[in-house]
């Protein structure tokens, strides 16, 4: 195969029934001069016996032995990826035909990186679900946004949601040139790091380009299976001690370091914003706040507020932070304003019926039967 115009970047393990599905999906679709990159941690083999028997040179696979962290597992196959562009995927998603118009444009324009205002969200079939999808309206437009500027403005929040709705630019999920990542290794050592590779990797380009593109058109699917991160958060997994985050504990084994302005317990929004603080540069490092990340994870995960409490007092006495009153006054405000936020969108979103919702979608196929219809 000549150099792809596009890669498309999966990292696994143990999940081979999904992978194996999104997989021969998107073969029926990708063009000939687009590369499926699979990095495989998996105990079996099952999914290597899948891919030998397609016999397609359209996909390239390597098994790793040993566990890995995500990152690991990611960067694994960012090295394998040969094309201009790479989209970083997980392996119960897929890549939408919409895309290949996509990079088509960038190649045109010379664009570094473009992002999505908004996936397709979709449920697999669980104990929980039917299979649920969810499509945001779009309208096709294409926006450009000053990257240094929504990094800051994340950072001002605290660096703790999901740098999608901050409208960063994306690798995972988005279009990123591969000499821009290429370049990020040259400087820092490898292209991703951090707990959660999703949020480092967009601050990490963020800082490293002036501007980014926004497509108003979904040109992928986010899938959650039952064992999936965004699973646990619906059931309300990933939070409470640090110690016992079984993904902190591998990640600190191979010698990685939690940031030291982000308070030591697990959730999911301290989980982003070390991720997010990770090889920061100080021009960029001074806009994070604390306040607005501490809010967020009391306001999300209140079942444990006391554990969030006792160790932002830690954080705040080994930052020599006095007054706790004030501290926790602003956060309080902080709380109400994210509440009213709440729910001012779910009303507006209920009076605009902006995202059509289906249940019953057993195969993530059925989806794009949907979009065409």
């Amino acid at each position: 195969m000549d150099t792809p115009k596009l890669s498309i970047v999966i990292a696994t393990r143990n999940r081979e029934y999904y992978c194996k599905r999104c997989i021969a999906v998107m073969l029926r679709y990708i063009s000939y001069d687009t590369q499926i990159v699979i990095s495989d941690n998996s105990d079996s083999s099952d999914l290597l016996d899948f891919v030998n028997s397609s016999c397609d040179e359209r996909i390239f696979y390597k098994h790793s032995d040993g566990a890995l962290t995500m990152s690991e597992n990611y960067n694994i196959a960012l090295e394998c990826a040969s094309g201009e562009y790479i989209c970083m995927i997980g392996d119960d998603d897929i890549i939408l035909p919409a895309i290949f118009d996509v990079v088509d444009f960038a190649i045109t324009n010379n664009i570094e990186a473009i992002g999505q205002r908004e996936v397709i969200d979709y449920l697999w079939p669980s104990d929980f679900t039917t299979g649920h999808v969810r499509i945001p309206k779009y309208t096709n437009r294409v926006l450009k946004l000053d990257s240094h500027e929504i990094l800051i403005k994340y950072l001002r929040k605290g660096g703790c949601f999901n740098p999608r709705d901050a409208k960063l630019p994306m690798l995972y999920h988005g279009i990123v040139k591969r000499s821009l990542l290429q370049q990020i290794k040259n400087e820092t050592g490898e292209i991703l790091t951090g707990i959660s590779p999703d949020s480092y990797s967009a601050c990490a380009i963020a800082q490293r380009i002036k501007t980014h593109y926004i497509y108003d058109t979904p040109f992928t699917i986010a899938g959650a299976c039952k064992t999936s991160a965004t699973s646990a958060k619906l059931m309300g997994g990933h939070c409470g001690e640090l110690k016992e985050s079984a993904q902190y504990n591998m990640n600190v084994a191979k010698g990685y370091v939690w940031a030291k302005d982000v308070p030591e317990f697990y959730s999911v929004q301290t989980i982003w914003a070390d991720s997010t603080l990770h090889n920061m540069c100080p021009e960029f490092l001074q806009y994070f706040r604390l306040k607005p990340l501490v809010a967020r994870a009391l306001m999300t995960n209140r079942h444990i507020a006391k554990t969030i409490i006792h160790y932002t007092n830690i954080h705040l006495d080994n930052k020599k932070k006095n007054n706790k009153t004030l501290f926790y006054l602003d956060v309080s405000m902080r709380i109400c304003s994210l509440f009213i936020c709440r729910v001012v969108s779910k009303i507006f979103r209920t009076i605009n019926k902006s995202d059509k919702r289906m249940d019953g979608i057993k195969h993530i196929n059925d989806i794009t039967s949907i979009l065409s219809d």
